[in-house]
């Protein structure tokens, strides 16, 4: 048997942007965080840091975001600052400013101290982003 190791990490109601400063370049997600389970994980900024063992585990995202109108947002999930490419969520924002669901989630091989995070990235313009309402599950699989 293999204790589970997990985190889940949410933001509510958020009205802090993600100040995006260029085109085509992912930026760490920005606003508060609220920290409600880390049995093996501890609280970064922003993120999420794995303080244990090695382990295999899938980290998933579910977000709702809001920005300029006909914006071509990609999400990432990011280990250690760098996207996870196979984690792409993608959305054009509409014109309402209506929120937009959007789902990131991969499998990830995890060491001592890595930090997990989610980036924004804006294909379309600097507009900068709101990320509403989020949450990030991750949990050891074996």
């Amino acid at each position: 048997d293999h204790e589970v190791e997990r985190a889940v990490v949410y933001m509510q109601d958020n009205t802090t942007e993600t100040v995006i400063s260029e085109v085509g370049t992912p930026v760490q997600v920005a606003g508060t965080f609220l920290y409600s389970v880390n049995d093996g994980f501890s609280e970064g900024s922003n993120s999420i840091i794995y303080s244990g063992q090695s382990m295999t585990a899938r980290v998933v995202s579910v977000f709702s975001c809001s920005g300029h109108n006909a914006q071509d947002l990609a999400f990432y999930i990011s280990i250690n600052g760098s996207e996870v490419q196979d984690s792409e969520g993608f959305v054009t924002t509409d014109s309402g400013g209506k929120s937009n669901n959007v789902v990131c989630q991969t499998v990830l091989e995890l060491a001592n101290l890595d930090e997990i995070s989610v980036l924004v990235e804006n294909y379309t313009s600097t507009h900068n982003v709101t990320i509403d309402n989020m949450s990030i599950n991750i949990m050891s699989i074996h």
